[in-house]
C-alpha cells in the first residue's frame, strides 16, 4: 500500500535444546535491552 509505514516491534521465537538449562535472569542482565519478567511473559 502506498503511504503505509511498517515497523517490526516484537518477535517471538521458541527453541528447545535438549538437556540445556539457561539462567534467564542472568541473560536478561547481560543482553542489551532484554527484560525478564516471568509473571508477564516467561521468556526474554
Amino acid at each position: 500500500m502506498v503511504g503505509v509505514k511498517q515497523k517490526v516491534q516484537n518477535i517471538v521465537l521458541s527453541v528447545t535444546y535438549e538437556d540445556v538449562k539457561f539462567d534467564l535472569e542472568k541473560l536478561a542482565r547481560i543482553l542489551d535491552g532484554a527484560r525478564y519478567d516471568p509473571e508477564v511473559f516467561p521468556g526474554i
